[in-house]
């Protein structure tokens, strides 16, 4: 378990790396960020072959023993709507501060992550085309990753040293960043996470 977390860091660490190259390609004509792409690129490659170490010995471990009686329909059914409601209930409590502080950066990121498992698990669920409540989690988990993307951009830009290039490029990402929280605070007073635990999607 121990590796598989180091794993997960290690792939959000060239995740974040590949969020900001992308977004100095816009910048790539200015002699100010050639340099500064020259060493997230090396950056990016050590991580990526640390990544790839990794899996390469979690993939030799043994797997996990699971008993047969843990597939059954009535057993995976409660575990479902267990987790649909905890899931529901955290991200319910966590939403009052981060939709009257846009500064609560690593609770928006929880969140995040909180929406992106609920939404994993919802999808389990049988249905002909996705239920609004689905529908609605599925733009609240984007709208919180363009917000991830500034925020680690964001980061980035205010380690380095000020120039009125750096300056601009942080400005512009500050007003985006802006712009895409205050959609996110709308999308989610309009779509309530609690009716998902209210009424769980049928799984089975």
């Amino acid at each position: 378990m121990a590796r598989i977390k180091k794993l997960m860091k290690v792939n959000a660490s060239v995740r974040d790396r590949d969020i900001i190259l992308s977004k100095l390609s816009m910048y790539k004509q200015n002699p100010a960020f050639e340099g500064l792409i020259g060493d997230l690129r090396k950056s990016r490659k050590a991580h990526l072959e640390e990544a790839k170490e990794l899996a390469l010995s979690i993939q030799k471990s043994p797997g996990l023993r699971v008993k047969p009686r843990d597939f059954s329909g009535s057993v995976l059914q409660k575990r479902y709507d267990k987790v649909v409601r905890k899931l529901s209930s955290k991200i319910t409590s966590e939403l009052p501060l981060v939709r009257e502080d846009p500064s609560k950066v690593e609770e928006l990121h929880v969140i995040r992550r909180d929406c992106k498992q609920l939404r994993y698990v919802l999808e389990m669920g049988k249905f002909t085309r996705p239920p609004k409540p689905l529908v609605g989690l599925r733009s609240w988990q984007d709208l919180l990753g363009v917000i991830r993307d500034h925020d680690v951009m964001i980061s980035y830009l205010r380690g380095l040293n000020k120039s009125p290039e750096i300056q601009l490029a942080l400005n512009t990402e500050t007003e985006s960043r802006s712009h895409s929280y205050q959609k996110f605070v709308k999308a989610s007073r309009e779509n309530p996470v609690s009716r998902f635990a209210a009424k769980p999607l049928r799984s089975i």
